[in-house]
This record gives structure tokens, sequence and C-alpha cells, in this order.
């Protein structure tokens, strides 16, 4: 706890507070970014949600607005998604990345296959397809209105799932909200870093492959 206390993390704290409607904006930003086609692989945004879910717990941020601003995200990502995948048709699959891992659209094909409409909102909790299947659902030509049930649904239900985990953790440190606010946004910096480290191995271990 004395490395955590030694963090001078109060000016972010009170910066936070102090602006909870930016704090929204970049929440959607992030959510929106996540679920946008091929984007979302390199967004972390469930580290975003915990950090939000967290602080919404420890008082330093208002449900009401993280929660509309998640949910808005997600919907416009996976929205927007879906028309680049009805305007580009078959050719989204001879496209980068497609071009070089088919193994992705073949993947989300058929996952998409196995479920119908349902993989609209079970993508959204499946990692490896989220940021693919709405783009897929459009190139294979599922109903715009069937789309957009589906889409709405699957965001309503994702972003009070995913603020969840650090909402629980933000209420177990709720008796001292300052120390808990320090070790959660230090957990978070400590998370990014951990997954800006996972990408760089990642991305080295496929430039070997090739």
């Amino acid at each position: 706890m004395s490395l955590i206390e030694s963090l001078d993390l109060n000016l972010v704290i009170d910066w936070v507070a102090a602006r909870p409607a930016l704090a929204a904006a970049i929440l959607f930003v992030v959510t929106f970014a996540e679920s946008l086609a091929l984007v979302g692989l390199f967004v972390p945004g469930v580290l975003f949600m915990w950090l939000a879910g967290a602080l919404i717990a420890l008082g330093i941020l208002d449900p009401a607005p993280i929660l509309v601003s998640a949910v808005a995200g997600a919907f416009a990502g996976d929205g927007v998604s879906y028309a680049i995948g009805r305007r580009l048709k078959g050719r989204a699959r001879v496209i980068w990345p497609f071009s070089r891992h088919p193994e992705w659209w073949l993947r989300s094909e058929s996952f998409f296959r196995r479920h119908g409409v349902f993989s609209v909102v079970l993508g959204r909790f499946v990692g490896p397809v989220r940021p693919v299947i709405p783009l897929v659902v459009g190139v294979l030509g599922m109903r715009s209105s069937l789309f957009y049930l589906t889409n709405g649904v699957s965001a309503l239900a994702w972003a009070p799932l995913y603020l969840l985990p650090g909402f629980l953790v933000g209420s177990s440190l709720a008796e001292a909200p300052i120390i808990g606010a320090k070790l959660t946004l230090a957990v978070f910096a400590l998370g990014l870093l951990c997954w800006g480290l996972w990408q760089r191995v990642r991305g080295r271990n496929r430039c070997l492959k090739r």
C-alpha cells in the first residue's frame, strides 16, 4: 500500500471528478473504437470499462452518463462496421488484413452460420470475432432492421456486464475512496502496460511467421 500511496495520483482523480462529461465522452470513443471492424483488435476497451466501473463504485463518476456512453459507443461501432460490410460486400474478403489472414474471415463467417442472428449478440462477448462479426453479417446481407435490433440488445447487455467487475472491485475499496481510486488507477496503468507488451510480442511473433 505504501507504494500506491507514494504515487501522486490525486491530480488525476481530481481531474476526472471535475470533468464527468469528458470522462463519458472518452468512454464513448473507446467503446466505439473497440467495436469498430478490426480496429477493436488493438483497443483495450475492457480495461477502460473496468476502470469506469471502479470509479463509479468509488463515487467519482456518475453511473448514468457512463452507462449511456458505453452503450452508445458499442452500438455505433458495430453499426458502422455493419454499414462498411454492406458497402464492401464480397470485396471485404480480399482486402487487408483478410487477404493476409483469411482464417479471420473464415472463423467469423463460420460463427455467423452456426449462430445466425444470435451471432451479433454472442459475438460481442467473444474476443477473437467481436470486431469482425458486424462486418461479416453486413457482407452476408443480414436485414438491417434485424441487425440493429440485435445490436441494440447486445449493447444494452454488454455495457453493464463489463462495468460490473470494476464496480465490484471499487465497492470493496469504498471505505477508503481516495486510496481505492489510487489503487484502481495504478492497476489500470499496469494493465495498459501489460496489454502493450502483449501486443508487441504478438506482433513480433506474426512477423517471424511470415
